[in-house]
């Protein structure tokens, strides 16, 4: 809808861009957030060099009606908060980034399944725990021909590591969930799946990593969860995403989803 290729260039994307919002076919709903609030919406981890503060684009009525998509989108907008976007932000990073190694020729992404797209529940003990990943995605490597099924985790520290009851949210209810599924639902069929969580800051991760190993006593299901930083990798640079040892097993062992481990 932008421009004719997948990866537009910074000067087409900022020429049509505003064209697409005066059409009413986009919105940037940050702005308007912006001077409502005390602080200014600011990108994570992206500083401009020059112009403008970079802006979240949004779909607007008049885009959605275009592509038949039902519902108010104005007013889904108007109801955007601060707190509402460095989630799918963070979400849109990993999509992209496997969307750059596809484009490279490096993997497929053979499916991609986004937020609440897919859920399910699963048993544990007198308790009944939601399994609700941020996506899941299956992916192919070119070179080896190997396989990757991931369910995506993505945290902003937001949530508290425990709760003093298994029906309230916590990070180690999502991991039992997470385990639970694995071992009752995904190893009796033999088949791979790794839980990917992506924290902002590595300290953040490693706090994530600790709380993993407390999961399951018997150490089985530690290596399903791996955790990175969003300060290990560019949204260009697949190539650590995916070859290099960016992430962290729950066991302490480093890992790269297609390439040697404990490098």
């Amino acid at each position: 809808m932008l421009t004719p290729s997948p990866f537009p260039t910074a000067k087409k994307l900022h020429l049509r861009l505003p064209k697409l919002e005066r059409g009413g076919y986009l919105t940037r709903p940050a702005r308007r957030i912006a001077a409502r609030t005390p602080e200014p919406f600011e990108l994570a981890s992206v500083t401009p060099r020059r112009g403008r503060p970079q802006a979240v684009w949004a779909l607007a009525q008049r885009g959605a009606d275009a592509l038949h998509l039902a519902g108010d989108w104005n007013r889904n907008n108007s109801r955007l908060h601060l707190g509402a976007f460095a989630h799918p932000l963070a979400i849109t990073r990993v999509f992209t980034t496997l969307q750059v190694a596809q484009a490279q020729r490096r993997i497929s992404v053979e499916s991609w399944t986004g937020e609440n797209a897919w859920r399910t529940k699963i048993r544990a003990g007198r308790h009944t725990l939601p399994v609700v990943p941020d996506a899941t995605c299956l992916l192919v490597d070119h070179d080896s021909d190997r396989e990757a099924q991931i369910l995506l985790e993505i945290d902003n520290h937001t949530e508290p590591l425990t709760r003093s009851t298994a029906a309230l949210t916590s990070v180690t209810r999502k991991f039992l969930g997470y385990w639970h599924y694995w071992d009752q639902v995904v190893r009796p069929q033999e088949i791979g799946m790794i839980v990917l969580t992506v924290a902002k800051r590595r300290d953040y991760a490693d706090r994530l990593r600790r709380a993993a190993v407390r999961v399951d006593p018997e150490g089985h299901g530690l290596n399903l969860f791996w955790f990175t930083s969003e300060e290990d990798w560019a949204m260009t640079d697949a190539e650590s995403f995916l070859y290099r040892p960016i992430w962290t097993t729950a066991a302490g062992e480093t890992r790269a989803i297609f390439g040697d481990s404990d490098a």
